[in-house]
């Protein structure tokens, strides 16, 4: 798709996630929604994996949210730890990086401390891991267009990726139960916080 293609509604969106894609496309894509004033939220995947960060930097520096998985991560920065990596990366972003770590949780770049914060996932009886990072970054658009708060956006993100782990294919999480979401959402919510990393 192009931004050609876009249909005029989707300025009106409540959020924008953009899966991985080429550069080009993604830079397209960020200049038509980033001025919309509509939360953007980015996963590079392996497109983006071997762009050099001063070649990444002109997109980050358009979206709310830049969301690699450790792997990603890891060759976006090579040899750097992750605390390391989060900090280059939160240097070029407008809005926060944080990284996918699967049955682990998270780890957002809290720009306040400097640190990373680490939000953790549900323990749930995981059956397929198959779509887990792609709903975890549907859920943490959700949980930023909601609260305008990253760490509060991963426990989103968290709770998404418990959905869809508990069963075989994406269909298993449908229809969603809105109040078992809410309840899982707000029993992680609730645990201390923040996390250390």
């Amino acid at each position: 798709m192009t931004a050609k293609q876009v249909p005029a509604s989707y300025l009106k969106s409540r959020g924008v996630h953009l899966a991985p894609s080429r550069l080009d496309v993604l830079m397209e894509m960020a200049d038509l929604f980033s001025p919309a004033n509509i939360p953007v939220t980015l996963d590079p995947g392996w497109q983006l994996a071997d762009v050099p960060l001063d070649d990444l930097a002109p997109l980050l520096a358009k979206v709310d949210a830049f969301l690699p998985s450790a792997v990603e991560l890891a060759a976006l920065v090579p040899g750097a730890s992750r605390h390391e990596a989060l900090r280059e990366l939160a240097c070029r972003c407008r809005g926060t990086v944080a990284v996918k770590l699967g049955r682990h949780g998270s780890l957002v770049w809290d720009r306040a401390s400097s640190q990373p914060i680490a939000v953790p996932s549900l323990t749930v009886p995981a059956v397929d891991p198959t779509g887990a990072g792609d709903s975890w970054c549907g859920g943490f658009l959700a949980g930023l267009a909601e609260t305008g708060e990253p760490i509060k956006a991963a426990c989103f993100g968290s709770v998404a990726a418990a959905r869809i782990v508990r069963h075989f294919g994406a269909d298993g999480a449908l229809p969603v139960d809105k109040a078992e979401c809410r309840s899982d959402l707000d029993r992680l919510l609730a645990t201390p916080t923040p996390w250390s990393a």
